[in-house]
């Protein structure tokens, strides 16, 4: 090698050292604080922005300090198993690392981490769902968990003490009674509540199309009493009462209301399971359900249609007198 290709090849490996320090250099030593701000003010005009800040403020109280090149696989399969530990459902573990996930993506576009730190984080498996899971309270269980919204302890000194979940009942039975998701009802607001023709007006859901839900009596009489209890100047139909915010999560409350009703294996999603259910037993039709429920498509209702065999049996009872030989004279 001549001295001048020699000299060459040692600036052109000088460059390349000091074009990967720069771009070293521009990621900047950020935590999961840091970037929680950044992808808030990112995502806050899209339509989930409500579940996503949910979401965040959840996982900001387990990484907030922490510095997102300090992030590793384990950290965060720990987390994942401290939830199940929770008895927090695998499906909400999943929407947590979702995010989670994403954070990373746009943290390496910020330049707040690298790119081979978002891919050590994108490596954390997610958990394989049973789609085709239906579990829905039978009807001695509805009444169950409602009443165990309520409840009266006794103390060993003959001490009673009366405590009522008032936020929590009131949102479990708009959830049986019209099939909304959680945040569908964590989010409704009163301009939604359409009183003078019986409608809730859903604008934002999960596919991206509008859903009208008729209101029955026990709805009517429930948004009755919380709009004569409403917090001054709040537009939220569930809020808290002293401060006029929404509610946010209501995870605590319903595992301590499903504990004391012995209820087992049973979700907060699984409410609008029940609602489906329920409907389809008593002989509405699965093209209705689905439009109630919100489906894209009817293949998503088809699951509950083993809970209508009467429905089955009379269709294919109406052959009867077409098929059935005519008597001989």
């Amino acid at each position: 090698m001549t001295k001048d290709a020699e000299n060459l090849l040692k600036l052109r490996h000088a460059e390349v050292v000091k074009g990967d320090h720069e771009k070293i250099a521009k990621i900047t030593n950020s935590t999961f604080y840091d970037l929680a701000k950044d992808y808030l003010g990112y995502c806050k005009h899209q339509k989930d922005y409500n579940n996503k800040l949910s979401i965040v403020n959840m996982l900001k109280k387990n990484f907030g300090d922490i510095y997102l090149n300090s992030f590793t696989t384990k950290l965060i399969e720990n987390y994942q198993t401290n939830m199940l530990d929770a008895e927090i459902s695998e499906t909400t573990v999943n929407r947590k690392i979702a995010v989670l996930k994403h954070m990373f993506t746009k943290a390496s576009e910020w330049k707040m981490t690298t790119d081979e730190m978002s891919k050590t984080v994108h490596k954390v498996k997610m958990y394989k769902l049973d789609n085709d899971r239906i579990r829905f309270l039978s009807d001695e269980e509805i009444p169950e968990l409602l009443e165990a919204c309520d409840y009266v302890r006794t103390f060993k000194d003959g001490t009673i003490e009366t405590k009522k979940q008032n936020h929590l009942k009131p949102i479990l039975i708009f959830a049986l009674n019209t099939g909304c998701r959680k945040e569908e009802i964590l989010s409704l607001k009163w301009k939604q509540v359409d009183q003078r023709n019986g409608l809730i007006n859903l604008d934002k859901t999960k596919n991206g199309e509008k859903r009208h839900i008729p209101i029955n009596e026990t709805l009517k009489e429930l948004l009755s009493d919380l709009e004569g209890n409403r917090h001054a100047g709040s537009t939220w139909v569930f809020h808290d009462k002293k401060t006029g915010n929404r509610f946010t999560d209501v995870t605590h409350s319903f595992k301590t209301a499903k504990k004391r009703a012995n209820i087992e294996d049973f979700r907060f999603h699984d409410l609008r399971h029940t609602f489906a259910s329920h409907l389809v037993m008593v002989g509405v039709d699965l093209t209705t359900v689905s439009r109630l429920m919100g489906h894209k498509s009817l293949k998503m209702t088809l699951r509950y249609a083993h809970l209508a065999p009467k429905h089955f049996s009379n269709a294919v009872n109406m052959l009867n007198n077409i098929m059935k030989p005519k008597a001989q004279n």
